[in-house]
């Protein structure tokens, strides 16, 4: 669903969305999408799917230090999993990758996180 959601983003933001790998501190991060609006506006979305990331939130919070420390402001949607921080998205239910209608309506909500981000810095 990451792929699904990054190119529902770019009618949004000019990135690309096969790039899931930044450097952080000379290690390399994988991440699911990233967004540069400029040098200070640097995002990265995660989504984080219940199956998988249910028992890994230590893990998810390591992450997003990490990220937040090399300048990314980090969005989390997660999928039937609680708030880890004040950018998080929280789905109710799962999205299917096939849902199209669901996967746009999930990026116009990151397109306003962002804009609400950028707005009040």
């Amino acid at each position: 669903i990451q792929k699904n959601i990054a190119e529902e983003l770019t009618k949004y933001f000019d990135f690309d969305p096969e790039n899931y790998t930044l450097q952080c501190f000379g290690k390399s991060e994988k991440v699911d999408i990233q967004i540069k609006i400029n040098d200070n506006k640097k995002f990265v979305i995660e989504y984080d799917g219940n199956y998988y990331h249910k028992d890994n939130i230590k893990r998810d919070k390591k992450k997003t230090k990490i990220l937040e420390n090399a300048g990314y402001t980090v969005i989390r949607v997660r999928d039937r999993l609680t708030k880890m921080t004040k950018n998080d998205i929280v789905l109710r239910k799962t999205i299917p990758h096939t849902d199209s209608q669901r996967i746009e309506k999930l990026a116009k909500r990151i397109r306003n996180k962002i804009h609400e981000i950028c707005s009040s810095s």
